[in-house]
C-alpha cells in the first residue's frame, strides 16, 4: 500500500469572513424594508430582503 499526503498552506492578509448564504447563493439584489409590525402582543421586525438566483433570504 502506498501512502501519499499533501500539505497546503494559504496565507493572506486580505481575507473576509462570510456566511453560508454569501458563499453559496450571493445576493443579486437587496431591498431595505426596516418595518416592524405588532399583532396580539408579538413584534416582528424585517430589516432587508436579499434576492439570489435560486434563493431569497431575509434578516
Amino acid at each position: 500500500m502506498e501512502l501519499k499526503s499533501a500539505l497546503l498552506r494559504f496565507q493572506s492578509l486580505n481575507t473576509k469572513k462570510i456566511d453560508y448564504a454569501q458563499a453559496l447563493a450571493p445576493a443579486k439584489e437587496s431591498k431595505e424594508v426596516n418595518q416592524t409590525i405588532e399583532e396580539q402582543g408579538l413584534k416582528v421586525s424585517l430589516e432587508k430582503i436579499e434576492f439570489a438566483d435560486k434563493e431569497t433570504s431575509s434578516t
